[in-house]
């Protein structure tokens, strides 16, 4: 994560034999050599995904189905055909996108208002994406027809307003958590998470354990969870996290 840079290093051991060189000619050809090898160890590394040569090491295994399911997630946000399958081959060969690298920050967002939700789509620089959804708290005060129909539930007594039934989840496409709630104001202020579980996630070529709450404030409720996929890079032991706040009428999400 629901995360946040992952660098290759590349290590080349040079071995060295003496050897007494008996010609001018042969000297000449152990310059040329070295140059050579030289000039290899600094050539750039491909962008593009490389088929490993001990792809155990830093591969995650994914079955066509997976593969099917990440592309149809991204392309289902406006990711473009190619490049979910870009973003699906780094994916398999370990390599972890922009938006769960940690230090990496969207250039885009875009939002989108339904009367149940507010849908936030941030883009990151290598095409990968980062969806937030979470209740629409104002349409759902405003619209007095709707309330109980699903999902999250309103309701007011005196001053206090109350939702009940809500949820906030975080969706990169390979992993996605979440987590209901209830939410309650006085005139807009005093915003505080009164009640929040149980939890959901989905994750597609690793596993995701040890989930627990946090509660950060009245206002921020955290979910966490150890990450176990084979990203090039990460340290054992990695925690994914998602959170909801609010504040008056309007809920939002962050992740690492």
């Amino acid at each position: 994560m629901i995360y946040k840079n992952v660098t290759r290093y590349i290590t080349y051991t040079h071995s060295y034999n003496e050897v007494k060189m008996h010609s001018y000619k042969y000297s000449l050809l152990g310059v040329v050599a070295a140059v050579a090898m030289s000039l290899t160890a600094i050539a750039p590394a491909s962008a593009e995904p490389i088929e490993s040569s001990n792809p155990s090491s830093n591969s995650i295994t994914l079955s066509a189905e997976d593969k099917m399911e990440i592309s149809d997630i991204l392309t289902s946000y406006g990711v473009d055909e190619g490049k979910a399958q870009y973003l699906v081959s780094r994916y398999e060969h370990g390599y972890a996108w922009d938006s769960f690298t940690p230090g990496k920050q969207p250039i885009a967002a875009t939002q989108r208002k339904t009367l149940y939700s507010v849908e936030t789509v941030k883009t990151y620089e290598d095409g990968s994406i980062a969806v937030s959804t979470v209740p629409n708290f104002e349409a759902l005060a405003d619209a007095p027809q709707t309330r109980g129909i699903t999902g999250c539930q309103y309701r007011q007594s005196g001053s206090t307003r109350y939702w009940k039934n809500c949820d906030g989840t975080v969706n990169l496409a390979v992993i996605s958590m979440g987590f209901n709630f209830n939410y309650q104001n006085v005139n807009h202020s005093n915003p505080k998470i009164t009640h929040y579980g149980p939890y959901h996630h989905h994750i597609i070529g690793g596993a995701l354990s040890n989930f627990r709450f946090d509660r950060i404030s009245n206002s921020q409720v955290r979910l966490s969870a150890d990450l176990d996929v084979a990203f090039r890079g990460f340290p054992a032991g990695w925690t994914a996290w998602m959170q909801v706040n609010v504040t008056g009428d309007n809920a939002w999400t962050s992740n690492n």
